[in-house]
């Protein structure tokens, strides 16, 4: 019995052993598009996903431009962009692709400011994962816009 359950197990190895890359990782898609499910229903974020040793780089040029690690995100960028909106930044749509362990969203969102009228802007991230962590990210948006918020 002993010889079968090590014949079982061996065979499992192997069979998992020749998954393509893509398959195996293909749960990441599906992961990052639970959290911006959540995130549009007002319930979770994709930040929930960001691993400690994070590095997020802000593309383009401008003074909120550069990269930056987890706690210079959240209080450089997000907390002092947040406390400018009366309503949650909130994604309208979104298009995931992933290669391997990088997952690409293309996503859309809005909010309306505390200032008056409204925040919308379009953004890429290229996110890389380890062990189901966002690593690093190259962000990409309309930089003006979001420094105008800023500036309020």
């Amino acid at each position: 019995m002993n010889s079968l359950k090590s014949i079982v197990l061996a065979t499992l190895l192997v069979l998992l052993m020749n998954v393509p890359a893509s398959a195996q990782s293909e749960s990441l898609k599906a992961l990052v598009a639970d959290k911006f499910t959540v995130w549009q229903e007002g319930t979770g974020s994709p930040f929930e996903l960001l691993a400690d040793s994070i590095q997020w780089r802000v593309e383009g040029e401008g003074p909120q431009s550069g990269t930056f690690n987890k706690e210079q995100f959240l209080e450089e960028l997000v907390i002092p962009f947040n406390a400018k909106l009366a309503t949650p930044l909130m994604p309208i749509e979104f298009e995931l692709f992933q290669d391997g362990n990088t997952v690409i969203v293309l996503f859309s969102a809005e909010a309306e400011l505390k200032s008056g009228g409204s925040y919308i802007n379009r953004y890429v991230w290229i996110m890389h994962f380890v062990d189901e962590k966002i690593v690093k990210v190259n962000a990409f948006l309309n930089l003006p816009a979001f420094e105008r918020v800023m500036d309020l």
